[in-house]
C-alpha cells in the first residue's frame, strides 16, 4: 500500500487510506501512477464515502447500531432518515449469523 498523500498529494487526517488509483504492473513490481489533486467537491465525496466506510466496518466488528445510524448517515445516497430503521433490520440479519455479537450492544436506531 501506498501513503495516499505520496499519490494523490492530499493526507486523510489521522490515518492512511486504501483508494483505487491507476498504476503500472512490471517484473519489478507495481508503481502508482502520478493523478491530480481531487477538487474540493471531489474530495468532499471521497471523504463522505471513506467516512461511511469506516463507519459502517466499526459497526460490523462491534455490532454498534449507534455508530450503523451514523454510517447511514453519511452514506450520500444512503436512505432517507425515515427508512433508518427498516435498513437495519434488513442489513442487520445476516451480520448476526457472521458476527455473534451484531445487535447485542448499542444503541437501538
Amino acid at each position: 500500500m501506498w501513503r495516499t498523500c505520496a499519490t494523490t498529494g492530499r493526507c486523510p487526517p489521522g490515518r492512511d487510506w486504501v483508494l483505487e488509483l491507476p498504476c503500472k504492473v512490471d517484473r519489478a513490481g507495481v508503481h502508482p501512477l502520478p493523478i491530480a489533486a481531487a477538487s474540493p467537491v471531489c474530495a468532499g465525496l471521497i471523504a463522505q464515502v471513506k467516512a461511511y466506510e469506516l463507519l459502517t466496518a466499526e459497526a460490523a466488528r462491534t455490532g454498534d447500531r449507534k455508530v450503523a445510524y451514523e454510517a447511514l448517515l453519511a452514506h450520500p445516497l444512503g436512505p432517507p432518515p425515515i427508512r433508518y430503521r427498516q435498513c437495519w433490520t434488513i442489513c442487520s440479519k445476516p451480520t448476526k449469523r457472521i458476527y455473534p455479537c451484531s445487535g447485542n450492544r448499542g444503541t437501538t436506531i
